[in-house]
């Protein structure tokens, strides 16, 4: 009789959240928790992006209120340092196009429902296989 053995080891994605909103970040934070997902976080954009070249999320969410040249540059910052979709929350709809081609994924206007933000945000998790089942390799040992 042989023993099966499998050689996937499920992996937890990181969400990283940069956002001086402590309310934004507590929806979150709780949202992922709900999900068993790895959430990071930090309030510096200088800082988030250095964590963010480190972590390597799977999905990073910035909910800043910048300058739209800020902004976009901050973007384009997270898009060479990761590899991640990018979630951008801005408090108006002028230039969506612009953080587009900074390379952000998807562009929510705020004030956002927090459900409709966080089904977003796990759709992009799972386009990346993140939440869907995984296939696993199996093989019998005699």
């Amino acid at each position: 009789m042989g023993a099966w053995k499998s050689s996937s080891i499920a992996k937890t994605p990181t969400i990283f959240i940069v956002t001086n909103d402590k309310e934004s970040l507590s929806m979150w934070a709780k949202f992922a928790k709900e999900k068993q997902y790895h959430i990071a976080s930090e309030d510096s954009p200088q800082q988030g992006l250095q964590n963010a070249a480190l972590l390597n999320p799977s999905l990073t969410i910035l909910d800043l209120d910048l300058p739209h040249n800020e902004t976009i540059e901050l973007c384009r910052q997270f898009r060479a340092a990761t590899h991640g979709a990018i979630l951008l929350l801005i408090p108006h709809t002028a230039y969506t196009s612009d953080y587009h081609q900074a390379g952000v994924d998807e562009v929510m206007i705020k004030p956002i429902n927090p459900m409709v933000a966080f089904i977003k945000s796990v759709a992009h998790l799972a386009r990346e296989g993140w939440g869907l089942p995984q296939k696993e390799t199996a093989s019998i040992n005699t």
